[in-house]
């Protein structure tokens, strides 16, 4: 992966050379590294600039499955999606940017909502506190396995970006944000309505390639 950010960022910038003096009307955003609620992904989107300050955003997200330390975090959801197929890694993002008025030229800040949906399996492994047979009065913590299909997450998430120009129409974009996953398809039995939000956080970053207007 490194490898390919490497020759991606060498591209960008020999063709960024060619587009300095030409204004662009969208550009293509990929984030090779994005962390929230759900897990982490890399992201590819298309951007199209509405006027000097309002940008929309479309496109996909491909998660990729990590566990966390079952007795750091407990949590059923949190961290735990886990595709079980190619397809279930695939999902959809889109959201909008306003820019806000900023003296210095060399960054861009910005204030942005972000939706992100995802469909897949979970898999967490959550202690629990268990009496044992030989003494009633004694416990003993127990791994236990959790596992829920085709969940829906819906990750909404509003917060702060930076965009800095490198060269031309290249720039890096730094965001963070906070908000809540919406999360459905849970067993009715444990979640009421089969539904349960979490609190969620999201960090990208990312390489941004402005396409020249003809």
């Amino acid at each position: 992966m490194k490898k390919i950010i490497i020759v991606l960022i060498a591209l960008l910038s020999t063709f960024s050379i060619k587009a300095q003096k030409k204004e662009s009307r969208s550009s293509f955003l990929i984030s090779p590294y994005v962390l929230a609620d759900v897990g982490r992904s890399y992201n590819l989107v298309y951007q199209y600039y509405i006027n000097d300050k309002f940008r929309a955003y479309l496109g996909v997200k491909y998660h990729q499955n990590f566990l966390t330390d079952a007795k750091l975090d407990s949590e059923e959801l949190h961290h735990r999606f886990h595709a079980n197929s190619e397809a279930q890694k695939i999902g959809l993002n889109a959201g909008v940017q306003y820019f806000i008025k900023w003296k210095y030229s060399i960054a861009k800040p910005y204030v942005y909502y972000d939706l992100s949906y995802s469909r897949m399996d979970t898999r967490a492994f959550v202690l629990s506190d268990n009496d044992t047979t030989i003494n009633q009065n004694s416990k003993r913590q127990l791994l236990t396995p959790v596992k829920y299909y085709n969940v829906s997450a819906f990750e909404n998430n509003i917060g702060l970006g930076l965009l800095a120009n490198i060269a031309g129409g290249l720039s890096i974009n730094l965001r963070g944000g906070v908000g809540a996953n919406f999360i459905f398809n849970l067993p009715e039995i444990k979640y009421t309505s089969g539904m349960h939000i979490n609190p969620s956080f999201q960090f990208a970053v990312g390489l941004q390639y402005a396409i020249p207007s003809k």
